[in-house]
This record gives structure tokens, C-alpha cells and sequence, in this order.
């Protein structure tokens, strides 16, 4: 795994806007799997209401991701689709990052999630997808 250029890869950053209908969560930084939990788990309200929710993850760095990884993830997301009960949900990744998020995505499926979810590479492309019927 490559260190993004112009980035500070010591710190973890997450924020989060809404526009357009859309909330944004921007994560850069090394991150772990652990984080990734602790984080759903600790937000649960903010994603309740939400019908559509892009994260921004192309300046994240994925730190020990492994096969438990891809069971305990989407493990605990299936808690926050059960908060949000409907909606799509966009991974905005690097193209180098692009197969580790549709792996993501395959391993959230199986826990028959009433969310869409995709992968991208491209915000328009992105919100264009969240924002369709």
C-alpha cells in the first residue's frame, strides 16, 4: 500500500457535511479496521436518518485489513443499515483502493442489507448514482 502524496499519515480525520440531500463523510489517514467499527458503532445517530451517504475515503490508508476484516466490517455496518432501514450508501475510493471497496461491498451484501451500496472512483459519478431512483 502506497502513502498518499501531501498527506499527513500520522493522524486519522474524519468530517462530515450534508449537501444536497447527501451526507459526506471525509476520512483521511491511516486507518484500521477497529477504527472503522469503533466509528459506526459510536455514530449510530447520525446515520439513522439518512437516506444517502457517501464516504470519501481517497485520502484514507488502510491499515491491516485482512481476511477477519472483511467479516467484521460489514458486520457491524449491517447495524447501521438496520438504523437507516433504507437508502444507498457510495465508497469514493482511489483506483488503487477500488477492488478492496467492492470486496467490502461483496462481504456486506451477504448479510442481506437493505442498502445499495457501490464503489466509485469519481465524486460526480458518485453522488449521480446516489442521487437516481
Amino acid at each position: 500500500m502506497q502513502l498518499k502524496p501531501g498527506l499527513t499519515h500520522d493522524r486519522i480525520f474524519v468530517r462530515h457535511s450534508t449537501a444536497d440531500g447527501i451526507l459526506t463523510v471525509f476520512v483521511s489517514g491511516p486507518v484500521t479496521s477497529e477504527f472503522l467499527i469503533q466509528y459506526a458503532e459510536n455514530h449510530l445517530d447520525l446515520w439513522a436518518d439518512q437516506s444517502s451517504i457517501l464516504w470519501d475515503l481517497r485520502d484514507m490508508i488502510f491499515i491491516h485489513f485482512d481476511v477477519q476484516t472483511y467479516w467484521s466490517v460489514p458486520e457491524v455496518f449491517s447495524k447501521v443499515h438496520a438504523a437507516r432501514k433504507t437508502g444507498k450508501t457510495a465508497l469514493l475510493l482511489d483506483s488503487e483502493d477500488f477492488q478492496l471497496g467492492e470486496l467490502l461491498v461483496e462481504f456486506t451484501e451477504l448479510y442481506k442489507s437493505p442498502i445499495k451500496h457501490s464503489v466509485f472512483t469519481s465524486i460526480a459519478k458518485a453522488k449521480n448514482w446516489l442521487n437516481s431512483e
